[in-house]
């Protein structure tokens, strides 16, 4: 009875569902069935979903259909955002502003807007984006808080303002306005668009805590997220990412290295599936931290090194081998060959004997030139190890302003190394002084850690920067950061 009376209740659900939309004067089945593909597919792979959200795109356009076509752009700005590429992000956001204004679709303008904040933001522009943040917040009180859809779209809002803060690695701030977010999504009343809000909510927030190394409240957070994943039908697969990845950061940070490693390959595991990039490397870099500090041998990092080595030795020994029976076969060839062999060497000698004749023929340098050329040697000797002394001296001075995080740095950097320092922004003017003092900084060969004692901020933030770069002067994911830098 039990049972028969929930699948009326969810037949009747469903059946308001579909009635509610299709009251809507643009509904379309067609369109709406592929709007929600598209949706569950930009949720859990949203690097794939692109070209299918495009399709869409274009066949809202041929149909006329100005609601899809609003939503077919909204779902490419959620990738673009998700997938952080930030400037594409921000073009799409502003063709989304302009066709909800043409159609008069205030929450879809507010929503955009705040895709808008969130890409200004991680391009490093704090102002423009708090601006946008703020303006947007006065027209957030043309939205009803009893609607679902309306509550959603103010918790995004506040999440949007949770990273504002999050990105200048102001994690208290950040917490604040996360707990606004969290207060607001859990007045939805639609279990699985609620659930899926605070699985993203409550990811950010421990992640917060993580960076300030509250390991309880984080993994308290991410538990919260991760016990809500089961009973959610569609949700952000960035969020299991994070959740994994956070919950292994935060044994590693209490010194539990073997605990973390299975949380840690399922994050190296979805960002990489889902080209999770930011994710990816620092649970690559959490791994290799767990992995330092154990002497386990079951360990499948350990083993599969293990086995790459014995494999790697057992190609050596091949080689080995091969050297070992072509040096049998010369020797063979000599007890063969023995009479030939010295006729050879005679003639070579011979040969030998003549050439030293020759050449004492040929030795009438005159003692001045001889005098000239090794009085010039030796100037340009002098000179030689003058230069370096000097080059050593500045390289010395320059890497103690760089320790020390000295105001004066990239000024004395600049002048130091200033056929590159030069070569540098000439070629890319755009590029702020923050960044060019990461360029700097990786030019002397500062690893990302290094960078981050020295700049006094995280290794996060950091990976961001560099990130932000590779983007910005178009430096591809597979090259080395520094290699390139010194190759510039």
């Amino acid at each position: 009875m039990i049972f028969k009376a929930i699948l009326i209740y969810f037949i009747f659900l469903w059946n308001v569902v579909l009635v509610n939309a299709q009251l809507n004067p643009n509904y379309d089945k067609i369109l709406e069935e592929q709007m929600q593909r598209n949706l569950e597919l930009a949720q859990k792979n949203p690097a794939a979903a692109l070209n299918s959200i495009n399709a869409f795109l274009i066949t809202s356009q041929k149909s006329k259909n100005i609601y899809y076509e609003i939503h077919a752009l909204s779902l490419i700005d959620a990738v673009y955002m998700n997938t952080n590429e930030y400037k594409k992000l921000l073009q799409s956001c502003e063709k989304t502003i302009i066709k909800a204004k043409e159609s008069e679709n205030f929450e879809k303008e507010i929503e955009a807007l705040v895709r808008k904040s969130w890409a200004l933001m991680h391009l490093g522009l704090l102002y423009d984006a708090k601006k946008i943040l703020d303006d947007t917040g006065l027209i957030l009180k043309e939205l009803d808080d009893s609607n679902d859809f309306h509550l959603e779209i103010i918790g995004n809002y506040w999440t949007c303002y949770q990273e504002y803060y999050n990105v200048q690695e102001k994690d208290q701030e950040a917490i604040n306005k996360g707990s606004i977010a969290l207060s607001v999504l859990q007045k939805i009343k639609k279990n699985q668009l609620r659930n899926s809000k605070l699985i993203n909510v409550y990811s950010n927030i421990g992640s917060n805590y993580l960076f300030q190394k509250k390991t309880d409240s984080s993994a308290f957070y991410f538990k919260s997220a991760q016990k809500l994943i089961p009973i959610t039908k569609i949700y952000d697969i960035k969020n299991e990412a994070i959740i994994n990845s956070g919950l292994g950061m935060g044994y590693n940070i209490e010194g539990k290295y073997k605990e973390a490693i299975p949380y840690l390959m399922r994050g190296l595991e979805i960002s990489k599936q889902n080209k999770y990039q930011d994710i990816y490397v620092e649970t690559l870099n959490q791994l290799s931290v767990s992995f330092a500090t154990l002497k386990d041998k079951r360990n499948l990092y350990l083993l599969k090194y293990l086995a790459e080595k014995k494999d790697f030795e057992n190609k050596n020994k091949l080689k080995s081998e091969e050297i070992r029976e072509i040096q049998d076969k010369n020797i063979s060839f000599l007890e063969r060959n023995i009479l030939f062999i010295i006729i050879l060497v005679i003639l070579v000698l011979l040969v030998i004997m003549l050439y030293i004749f020759m050449q004492r023929k040929k030795r009438k340098i005159s003692e001045q030139e001889k005098s000239i050329i090794f009085e010039t040697v030796k100037e340009q000797s002098e000179e030689i190890t003058e230069l370096k002394t000097k080059v050593n001296d500045a390289f010395e001075e320059v890497l103690n302003l760089a320790k020390k995080n000295d105001a004066s740095f990239l000024k004395r950097f600049s002048e130091v190394y200033g056929q590159f320092y030069n070569r540098l922004t000439e070629k890319h003017p755009e590029l702020t002084d923050v960044q060019l003092k990461i360029l700097a900084l990786s030019y002397l060969n500062f690893s990302t850690k290094d960078i981050a004692i020295s700049t006094k901020t995280s290794p996060r933030t950091v990976q961001t920067h560099k990130y932000n770069i590779r983007k910005l002067i178009n430096i591809s994911s597979d090259q080395d950061f520094i290699k390139w830098i010194r190759n510039f």
